[in-house]
């Protein structure tokens, strides 16, 4: 009985040691992927999947375009649609419309400008260009930002502090049919009283903006002073003619200013196309969507303040990267600001101006040429539902993450990096969201972005937009309205604010 025990025993012992050598023979044998180490996502190479067997369509045109030897120039000429997609792209007809249009015209790359700012725009040699996506009718946050946080491109002194001059108001005048009075804040060639701001042909209480719409004609003004023709006004300094305008401080001339105790610069002007020191803004535009046309008052709005860039593209959200790549390309071409920086952003965002002059010049030299700073995201996987804004069809991009990215909300970065962006952009097809685009062509370059905390893409919060000492910490703040903005700012420069 022990004997036959042993046997059976033995016998065990042996087929489990049989069944453990075939199953270490078929693990051995298993896919090649399952043997890679553990790594982080972000750090994989490629971050999309080229050996899937179902090629998607960005897939297969990155492999196309990194094949090729050489690239074709791109010429502003008619674009037509790929009108073959609807056969062979899967389910392209159950597709949102704003996904259909994009991948229908994702190959189109050269538009016209429309407008762009004069020449004399890029002479000098700026510390820091702001550049912001706008859309054609937000007119509104386009002048709540310059007469807040862009009013340093406006040839503003800046005393290396947290503000501008310290008394920077707005109490002063400049520019062509503008005219300022003790805090007036003017449209195209419009007065009102003291403290009032008006668009284009706006009129509201003191401190507000507001769209086009409810005008009373370019020139108007109304007033302790009674308006007199195009930009004449009479507030409690006297304005005649074309922007003149006498404060307490009296100013003469085209864009002459002076301020109490400030003079712009040795008796001159100040007007656009005129180098403005260390900041120049810049709104970047395509062509408005819907019926209607704004281009008589976009016209009057770049005579007047000489800073719109815009192409001739339909301006929807899917296009914001056709708008960057148009933008590092024309940044290259016309403006090689080599030692500048450029803060690209959104024009819902109040940003510390002086706050980014101070972390630029604090920065090496060695660090300002691949510099790219911002809230940084990492490991962001695609959106595949199509009610979301951020939606990406399979059948268009295949990958299971993408590439380390900053968000689009705003971002800063050494202008030596937009002819070295366009490059790389040339070898990447187009992708719907602008800031993953960004992340691919620094990584086409071998670059990352750098995380700041003061850049604030998705954390701001209604907190950051009403304590002005939540928000002096940041570099960046969204303002959902450009009375939100206004308002901020007015509680940023109230004297006497004290925090802990």
């Amino acid at each position: 009985m022990n004997l036959l025990r042993k046997r059976w025993l033995l016998w065990l012992v042996c087929a489990l040691l049989t069944n453990g050598v075939i199953f270490l023979v078929l693990w051995s044998y298993r896919s090649p992927a399952g043997d890679q180490p553990t790594v982080s996502p972000w750090t994989e190479t490629p971050f999309w999947r080229s050996d899937c067997p179902l090629e998607s369509l960005w897939n297969r045109e990155k492999r196309q375009l990194a094949e090729a030897q050489t690239l074709e120039e791109e010429e502003e000429e008619e674009c037509r649609p790929d009108t073959q997609l609807s056969t062979t792209f899967t389910d392209f007809q159950q597709l949102p419309q704003p996904m259909q249009d994009f991948l229908t015209y994702r190959h189109c790359r050269a538009y016209p400008l429309v407008l762009e700012p004069p020449p004399g725009w890029c002479s000098g040699r700026p510390l820091l260009l702001l550049a912001i996506k706008s859309r054609a009718q937000s007119f509104a946050r386009r002048q709540a930002i310059r007469q807040t946080w862009g009013r340093l491109a406006q040839g503003r002194a800046w005393d290396g502090g947290l503000n501008e001059t310290p008394d920077s108001g707005l109490g002063e005048a400049r520019g062509p049919a503008q005219a300022r009075g003790l805090g007036q804040a003017r449209g195209l060639g419009q007065s009102r009283g003291p403290g009032q701001s008006r668009g284009l042909g706006q009129a509201r209480g003191p401190a507000q903006a507001e769209g086009l719409g409810q005008a009373r004609g370019l020139g108007q003004a109304r007033g302790r002073g009674q308006a007199q023709g195009l930009g004449q006004a009479r507030g409690r300094g006297q304005a005649r003619g074309l922007g003149q305008a006498r404060g307490l401080g009296q100013a003469q001339g085209l864009g002459q200013a002076r301020d109490p105790g400030q003079v712009q610069g040795p008796g001159q002007a100040r007007g656009p196309g005129q180098a403005k020191g260390l900041v120049r803004l810049i709104f970047l535009l395509g062509l408005p969507e819907g019926p209607g046309s704004l281009t008589t008052l976009l016209g009057c709005e770049s005579r007047q303040y000489g800073d719109l860039l815009q192409w001739a593209f339909r301006d929807t959200f899917l296009n914001l990267t056709l708008k960057e790549v148009l933008f590092q390309r024309w940044l290259s071409s016309r403006c090689p600001f080599s030692r500048s920086f450029v803060f690209k952003g959104d024009d819902d965002v109040l940003v510390n101006t002086a706050g980014l002059l101070r972390l630029v010049r604090s920065l090496r030299s060695n660090q300002n040429r691949q510099l790219f700073l911002g809230d940084t995201i990492l490991g962001a996987r695609p959106s595949r539902n199509p009610a979301l804004k951020y939606y990406v069809p399979g059948a268009f991009y295949r990958g299971p993450y993408y590439p380390p990215y900053a968000g689009g909300a705003g971002v800063l970065y050494s202008a030596g990096l937009a002819p070295w962006l366009a490059r790389a952009a040339r070898r990447l097809p187009l992708f719907p969201i602008d800031d993953v685009y960004t992340g691919m062509c620094l990584r086409q370059l071998g670059l990352l972005p750098v995380h700041h905390p003061g850049f604030r893409s998705f954390g701001s919060n209604v907190t950051h937009r009403r304590d002005p000492c939540a928000a002096r910490h940041l570099l960046m703040v969204h303002t959902p309205r450009p009375r939100d903005m206004l308002h901020l700012w007015g509680l940023l420069h109230k004297p006497n604010v004290t925090c802990d």
